[in-house]
């Protein structure tokens, strides 16, 4: 411990810088303004200016063990470096549990999207336009023409799906692939009376800019048998 007459911490500028208290500051780093205000480093509340706020926790870093020396009376060397270090356990803590909550959050919530997917794709597999599709890649010649053999859906559907009680509508995208290419499906098509009507299935084809229209294919149908979906089901967005 030194003597009062070697302790030069709290004398602001004219404060000597011992080189036990000089070096990173990891406390200082990670926990910026929280630390500053501990150890009388009021320049840290800079931190809350959005763009320097990136920079002040580097100079904080850099910084902060002999701007602390110089704004707060320590009792000794020692007694600084064992409360730095303190701080700098608790910063390391912290940014570890923040980590490991990122990932738990990213986790739980591919979780929650995969289930809730999986039940709104369980739910459009009841209905009508689902059998059109299916229907579209079992036995489709022109589908099989142009993608080939075992078609079937990949990846995410894109667009809007609603059905309200004996009303609904379809504008959606669906990817599918085959046993030698893989293309887009487009269908577009409304619900009314209970009964679904078609006016666009097409096949556009990643390498060709027009569409290969299947609407004369697959029929325009007013009597497309549904499984009926309950109220709490009515609306759904894939």
């Amino acid at each position: 411990m030194f003597p009062d007459s070697e302790n030069t911490s709290g004398h602001g500028p004219s404060s000597d810088i011992p080189l036990e208290v000089r070096g990173w500051n990891w406390g200082a780093f990670f926990l910026s303004w929280i630390w500053g205000l501990s150890n009388g480093v009021y320049i840290s509340l800079l931190c809350f200016i959005p763009l320097l706020s990136p920079i002040m926790i580097f100079v904080l870093g850099l910084k902060g063990s002999e701007w602390a020396w110089r704004n707060k009376r320590w009792a000794s060397v020692h007694d600084f470096r064992r409360t730095q270090k303190k701080w700098a356990i608790a910063g390391f803590v912290l940014v570890l549990l923040g980590i490991f909550a990122g990932i738990a959050t990213v986790v739980l919530g591919g979780l929650l999207v995969t289930q809730t997917s999986s039940m709104v794709d369980s739910t459009f597999k009841k209905t009508a336009p689902y059998k059109k599709l299916a229907g579209l890649m079992e036995n489709d010649p022109r589908l099989k023409a142009a993608l080939g053999d075992n078609i079937v859906r990949e990846g995410m559907p894109t667009g809007d799906f609603k059905i309200e009680n004996d009303r609904g509508r379809i504008n959606m995208t669906f990817p599918v692939k085959g046993s030698k290419a893989s293309g887009k499906l487009h269908i577009v098509g409304r619900k009314a009376a209970g009964d679904w009507s078609w006016s666009k299935i097409e096949l556009i084809l990643p390498d060709s800019a027009k569409a290969i229209n299947l609407i004369d294919v697959a029929g325009d149908s007013n009597s497309e048998e549904e499984i009926d979906i309950k109220p709490d089901d009515s609306a759904r967005s894939l």
